[in-house]
């Protein structure tokens, strides 16, 4: 699998940090910002975006799917990267899969042996060397790869939740910048994602996800709440607007991203200082505001109900129907009676000898 002498992680950073958008691309990052060194192994790897809205390093060279884990292989289509090859010859591993520093549970697969040990080989020259202080090696879900360009704030951060997925963001939610690229001042925007002019989301207690295993589930984790500003009760346009971290001025623009986002899914083990017990005081001014009361229907037993905006007495179509149906009939009633007492019941008809004068 490494068959050539110089490795791309090898070449000189210069030559990977080109300045270009790919055209068919539904991400708007710069491809300078994507590159980046593992802080364990300080091997180069190149970040892409996933099509679940997260962010993925890959190694920066295409290998032989034939010889790639099925499970292992990655392809990129408009600088999305997705799981899988879609019957390409050709495929992208993940830099975790491969990396040196991390404890790979699969340490024993024949497919990824000289791989690794490749890599491993290399980063031991660059420690000889002193080019590269390695740190202690940790697991799979201990691993994170954050690029330098992000500038991710190390205070205090909150953890945001949609569709019972956790992500964690680089500052408080209401401090939480957006990433779009100000043409005007060629600067990052300093705008926050939080809009106070309308509804954001609101502040919820969820369970702590802890990882699978009999050892996790007897943790003091097992069983305990923490908070985190859910996103749930907003619509599609919403939550997509906090995922891609835009402010309410450049959701809808073209601009590209001055970093990529900052959000990152929430692991026990790395975010375990960032777990938040107690009612932060932000959920006292924003929570979700009082729900509106929801129209019924004026008919007497009717609980049918509207979204819509009416007017005072609103009858729903069934009732609506049925008021009609009795005023036809008691019309007719009325005109019935109105003919008695004007004696045209009495008057013979057309046909019977006399005619309409």
């Amino acid at each position: 699998m490494y068959s050539s002498d110089t490795a791309p992680w090898d070449r000189g950073a210069d030559l990977l940090r080109t300045m270009r958008i790919d055209s068919f691309t539904p991400t708007k990052g710069l491809r300078s910002n994507n590159v980046d060194r593992c802080r364990y192994c300080n091997h180069l790897v190149e970040y892409y975006d996933r099509v679940d809205g997260g962010r993925i390093p890959l190694v920066p060279r295409e290998f032989p799917s034939a010889s790639v884990p099925l499970r292992c292989r990655w392809h990129v289509n408009g600088g999305v990267a997705s799981v899988g090859d879609r019957g390409r010859a050709y495929c992208y591993i993940a830099h975790p899969t491969l990396c040196p520093g991390v404890q790979h549970e699969d340490a024993d697969d024949p497919q990824l042996a000289d791989a690794r040990r490749a890599m491993a080989v290399r980063t031991q020259r660059a420690i000889s060397r002193g080019l590269f202080a390695a740190p202690l090696r940790i697991t799979e879900d201990e691993v994170t790869f954050v690029p330098v360009e992000a500038e991710t704030e190390r205070g205090i951060r909150h953890v945001l939740t949609y569709s019972s997925v956790l992500w964690i963001g680089p500052a408080e939610i209401d401090r939480v910048r957006c990433v779009a690229h100000v043409s005007t001042s060629r600067e990052r925007c300093k705008k926050t994602v939080f809009d106070d002019g309308s509804f954001q989301g609101s502040w919820e207690q969820v369970e702590i996800p802890v990882p699978a295993g009999r050892a996790a589930q007897e943790s003091l984790w097992a069983g305990q709440m923490m908070w985190a500003f859910s996103i749930n009760g907003l619509d599609y346009h919403g939550y997509r607007r906090w995922l891609s971290q835009r402010c309410t001025v450049h959701w809808e623009g073209t601009a590209h991203d001055a970093v990529a986002p900052q959000w990152e899914r929430f692991s026990i083990f790395r975010d375990e200082g960032h777990i938040i017990y107690e009612r932060p005081a932000q959920a006292d001014s924003q929570d979700a505001p009082a729900a509106a009361p929801v129209p019924v229907c004026a008919s007497d037993g009717c609980t049918h109900t509207t979204v819509r905006t009416v007017e005072e007495g609103w009858l729903c179509w069934q009732c609506e129907r049925k008021q009609k149906r009795r005023r036809r009939t008691h019309k007719r009633w009325t005109w019935a009676e109105e003919d008695k007492l004007r004696g045209f019941e009495d008057r013979p008809l057309e046909g019977e000898g006399l005619s309409w004068r």
